[in-house]
């Protein structure tokens, strides 16, 4: 599968980051100053030099402002992420919650260096356990596994940012199944440390399930939201949003099913605090209401930036501007 693929590079660059460092840092302790060619002596700048490039990215005060040092490096836009992973959607069927682990790997590369356009490779891996007994006593389920890969491209331009990614979802869990999305995202940079811009999700594949022998269909459920990011001190970053999600289902093994419910709200929020140069405490939560029939999604572990450069990571030129899919951006709705 590509997710098994990507996950195996990821694995391999993070064997082979201990020897590269110990080179790397050889050579720059023996360096000069790093200066970007386009700087003159008139510009003021303060990324006109650096013992080491400059990581993070800012809209340019002068020719002289740069996001990444010349020549990529593969690790430099590398995230591994490992922690702990929950989750509640009406394609628990009302009777069911998940609890377990998550890792994940996020990859940017660029695809067109001068216009700053990327290509987003990303997977990751969920292993729960059934929170409630219902589905194992009577179907013989008792955990999930889930498999998700999103491919996408992104843009950083002056302060703006875009992507777009297509998701895919393999699990299996009371039945084994395959399911699709889109996603979006445009940002705007008002100031130095606060973003603003709206993503979506938009449903492209679904499919059929078998719950204890009666026949279910799931789907990915729409959703649209404003958010806002801002980064404090220390580069710490807290992005929170507001919008709204497409009906869903109210089926219910145990109670029967109710009408299904119209549009309702949806928020959450996601946060990453650098806790030093390659690791950060990271974390995502996603609820459509109502909390009883919608969802009740989130994550939350530590982050490994191989290249180093945690403070300002998601910033940085070759970042992906998109998180890896996992239920917190991929909500499944039930019906029958």
């Amino acid at each position: 599968m590509v997710s098994g693929t990507l996950l195996t590079v990821a694995t391999i660059l993070v064997f082979g980051q201990a020897a590269f460092d110990q080179t790397y840092q050889d050579l720059s302790a023996n360096s000069q100053m790093w200066t970007p060619p386009s700087c003159s002596s008139s510009c003021q700048s303060p990324n006109c030099g650096h013992t080491q490039p400059p990581t993070t990215y800012s809209a340019p005060e002068c020719d002289c402002a740069h996001s990444q040092p010349e020549g990529y490096r593969l690790w430099d836009s590398l995230e591994l992420f490992s922690g702990l992973e929950g989750s509640k959607q009406p394609q628990d069927f009302g009777v069911n919650a998940h609890f377990g682990g998550r890792v994940h790997a996020n990859l940017g590369v660029p695809l067109w260096e001068e216009a700053g356009l990327g290509l987003q490779l990303g997977t990751a891996l969920n292993f729960t356990d059934h929170a409630v007994r219902v589905t194992s006593q009577i179907d013989g389920a008792d955990s999930r596994q889930q498999s998700f890969t999103t491919l996408g491209l992104f843009q950083r331009v002056d302060n703006w940012t875009w992507a777009v990614a297509h998701d895919f979802l393999a699990q299996k869990d009371y039945s084994s199944t395959f399911l699709s999305q889109w996603r979006g995202r445009v940002g705007y940079f008002v100031s130095d440390i606060d973003e603003i811009g709206v993503f979506a999700m938009l449903p492209q594949s679904q499919d059929s399930a078998s719950w204890a022998g009666a026949p279910v269909r799931l789907r990915p459920i729409a959703q649209g939201s404003a958010f806002w990011r801002h980064t404090w001190e220390g580069q710490a970053e807290v992005t929170g949003w507001l919008g709204l999600a497409d009906g869903h289902g109210q089926a219910n093994a145990a109670l029967g099913d109710a009408p299904a419910k119209s549009q309702c709200v949806v928020f959450g929020a996601d946060f990453q605090v650098p806790l030093n140069d390659r690791w950060a405490l990271y974390g995502e939560a996603n609820f459509i209401t109502p909390a009883d029939t919608g969802t009740v999604d989130a994550y939350l572990g530590l982050a490994y930036y191989p290249g180093g450069g945690a403070r300002g990571w998601r910033k940085k030129a070759w970042s992906p501007v998109l998180p890896v899919a996992n239920n917190t951006s991929m909500s499944i709705d039930l019906s029958r």
